[in-house]
């Protein structure tokens, strides 16, 4: 699997747009001369290259802009959200009873709440549904997840990263 995923600080967070995210991949990726974004029914983004149409996901917050992209067979999804201890307030109606128990006995509550939010947008960006998917239908240990679709686990690959009081999910699905 070779997914990239970049996380990007602007200088002005109001800059954000379709053409900045073609240009920085196009000088990162000579090969994807001349691409741009197309969007589905549900609003999910795809990056089109001469007939051919690459998974793409992009999320921002504030100054950051995060993308997601790969050549490859996957459904993907990357979400920024900023710790906050509202997250955590609301924690118990994302959060399944394990993750809950989780959250209660961390050091860093507001990080970890934040976290599990961030996985389960992540999963919903990844199937173009958004919060369709019942977050409590995601349960994510720790590097793994797994997600309920139509009664079965789904296998997912996830990566979280945190920085300067964020955290950024990056989730992988195979399509089938």
């Amino acid at each position: 699997m070779k997914c990239y995923i970049y996380v990007l600080r602007l200088k002005d967070k109001n800059i954000y747009s379709h053409s900045l995210i073609q240009n920085y991949l196009t000088k990162k990726h000579p090969d994807l001369k001349d691409c741009y974004i197309v969007k589905n029914k549900n609003n999910k983004p795809f990056l089109s290259v001469k007939k051919n149409i690459y998974s793409l996901s992009i999320s921002h917050k504030d100054e950051y802009i995060c993308i997601a992209f790969s050549k490859g067979n996957f459904n993907l999804g990357i979400d920024i959200e900023k710790i906050d201890i509202k997250t955590l307030s609301l924690s118990k109606k994302f959060c399944v009873n394990e993750e809950v128990l989780d959250i209660e006995n961390n050091e860093d509550k507001e990080a970890l709440a934040t976290l599990y939010w961030s996985v389960k947008e992540a999963v919903g960006k990844s199937y173009g549904e958004g919060l369709l998917i019942h977050p409590k239908k995601t349960l994510f240990r720790r590097e793994c997840i797994t997600i309920e679709r139509s009664g079965k686990p789904v296998p997912a690959f996830i990566k979280t990263y945190k920085i300067e009081g964020y955290v950024v999910s990056f989730v992988a699905i195979p399509k089938k």
